[in-house]
């Protein structure tokens, strides 16, 4: 699954596969943490740079921990800005960036629905949707709707997550839940990419089960809702010919 790291105040959160570098964490004054499975290492440059080349990261979650760890707090500059100024843009993003980092400092389950599904060479690329509230255009067949009324987030698999997944649940497992449409549970690492101000996620891994009980209980309502109007029998409610065959 990779090793990925986060800036939490002056410490650097590790998680992920850390076994195989645990020694080399070690020697950064690193101290697990069992309770939440991951190493907490003593904020210095030289430890951020060695965390990153471990890690193999240069993706934007990366470049927003490095950033959100170098750059200087707004509140303990000299360089005041006047009380009617505003924050600048970059303070913000930058703020907000250290916030997610902060807050998210391990991947978190998140459901939605999947939207634009793309497969491509480098991974596979979605949107992760959930509505906002029952419009006219009603829900889908899982209970979400889609299109203008919701809201959604980018998703990415990586081919190394992806490989996991099929090794742990199957290739046919993962083909139905990786569907335009499906109602999914999946394993986050949630990042901000700054140069756009825009959420992200990198989806590590998904929850099989809950995609089956989702297509479940639509079928279910779907048959209710049949029984309700007396369609389910409408096919045997027709009267059969005396001579049903053609000569």
């Amino acid at each position: 699954m990779g090793l990925h790291f986060v800036v939490r105040e002056n410490i650097i959160i590790v998680h992920g596969d850390t076994y195989r570098h645990r020694d080399e964490i070690k020697a950064l004054g690193g101290r697990f943490d069992s309770r939440y499975k991951t190493w907490q290492i003593p904020f210095s440059d030289l430890a951020l740079e060695r965390v990153q080349a471990l890690s193999g990261r240069g993706d934007a979650a990366a470049a927003t921990a490095i950033d959100a760890a170098r750059e200087p707090d707004p509140k303990s500059t000299k360089q005041e800005s006047s009380p009617d100024a505003g924050m600048p843009v970059r303070e913000l993003v930058t703020a907000v960036a250290r916030s997610i980092a902060t807050g998210f400092p391990a991947p978190v389950w998140v459901t939605g629905e999947i939207e634009n599904l793309a497969v491509r060479p480098q991974g596979i690329f979605l949107n992760l949707a959930e509505p906002k509230s029952d419009g006219p255009g009603g829900k889908t067949a899982s209970g979400i709707s889609g299109g203008a009324g919701s809201i959604s987030v980018k998703a990415t698999i990586w081919p190394t997550a992806l490989e996991y997944m099929r090794r742990m649940h199957g290739e046919d497992a993962l083909r139905q839940v990786l569907q335009d449409g499906s109602q999914v549970r999946c394993l986050c690492r949630v990042g901000f990419y700054r140069d756009r101000a825009q959420l992200s996620l990198t989806i590590e891994n998904v929850d099989p089960l809950f995609t089956k009980g989702a297509l479940a209980l639509a079928r279910e309502a779907l048959l209710k809702e049949l029984r309700a109007k007396g369609l389910d029998r409408a096919n045997k409610a027709l009267p059969l010919p005396a001579f049903p065959f053609l000569v």
